[in-house]
C-alpha cells in the first residue's frame, strides 16, 4: 500500500511537472533579478560612510551573503527542474508502453486532475472498472521497481 501511495506521489509530480518547474523557473529569473540588484548596491559608493572595518564593511558583508542565498537557492531550484523533468520524462515512457484504457486513466487521473467521479463518464467503464485498471498499472510499476528506478532522481 505504502508503495502505491510513492507512485501515486511520483505520477502527480508528473502530472504537474510542466506548472512545478514553470514556478520554479518564474522564482529563478526573480532570484537572478535581485542578484543584479543587490550587486547594483554592492557597487555603490555609499558617502559619508566610513569604508574599512565600520559600517560599510558591514553593508558588504550583508550585500555578498545575501547575493550567496540567492545563488545557493537558484542552483537548488534548478537542479529540482532538472529532477522533476527527468522524472516526467521516465514516467512518458513508461505511459507510452500502456493500453489505450491504461493510459487514458492514468492520464485523466494524474494530469488532467479529475476525480473518479468524472473518469468513469469519459472512458465509458463502471467505476470498479477503472480502479481495477488503474490498481493493475500501480502494482504493474511496484513490480517493476518504479520506485528503485525513480529514487535515482
Amino acid at each position: 500500500m505504502r508503495e502505491n501511495n510513492q507512485v501515486k506521489h511520483i505520477l502527480s509530480v508528473w502530472g504537474s511537472a510542466e506548472k512545478i518547474c514553470r514556478e520554479k523557473s518564474e522564482r529563478v529569473t526573480e532570484l537572478k533579478k535581485l542578484c543584479v540588484e543587490t550587486g547594483d548596491i554592492q557597487s555603490i559608493k555609499l558617502s559619508g560612510i566610513p569604508s574599512g572595518k565600520g559600517v560599510s564593511s558591514h553593508i558588504e558583508n550583508s550585500v555578498i551573503k545575501t547575493i550567496d542565498i540567492y545563488e545557493k537557492t537558484i542552483f537548488r531550484l534548478e537542479e529540482e527542474i532538472k529532477e522533476t523533468l527527468s522524472i516526467k520524462a521516465h514516467i512518458d515512457s513508461l505511459i507510452a508502453f500502456l493500453g489505450q484504457e491504461e493510459k487514458k486513466i492514468i492520464t485523466l487521473r494524474y494530469r488532467d486532475g479529475l476525480s473518479w467521479d468524472y473518469i468513469p463518464e469519459i472512458i465509458h467503464k463502471s467505476r470498479m472498472q477503472c480502479f481495477r485498471i488503474h490498481n493493475k498499472v500501480l502494482s504493474r510499476w511496484n513490480s517493476e521497481n518504479l520506485l528503485k528506478i525513480i529514487e535515482k532522481y
